[in-house]
């Protein structure tokens, strides 16, 4: 049986994972053990960027998998323009 400590310290292929949890767990330990990261736009550039292509290449495999289909026009690439108004901010669209 593998003990508790031994399962935390365990490497995690992030890489292989879109799940926000496991994210966020990886990058408590990190900042653990390097606590001037958090304060390194550098190092949170990367770190959000892996976590953004991880997701990328997720989708990537589902089409490739057959899983499901891949946008191919550029309506279907695009997303519904924003009411002029509504943003951060805003606790109804249109509202301020």
């Amino acid at each position: 049986m593998t003990n508790v400590i031994q399962a935390e310290e365990e490497k995690v292929n992030l890489h292989g994972t879109i799940d926000a949890e496991i994210w966020t767990q990886e990058w408590l330990k990190t900042i653990g053990k390097n606590p001037s990261i958090p304060t390194d736009k550098g190092t949170m550039i990367a770190w959000f960027a892996n976590a953004l292509m991880a997701g990328y290449d997720y989708a990537i495999y589902q089409i490739e998998a057959g899983i499901r289909d891949c946008p191919t026009t550029k309506e279907q690439l695009e997303l519904p323009p924003v009411e002029e108004g509504a943003g951060v901010g805003s606790s109804e669209p249109g509202g301020e």
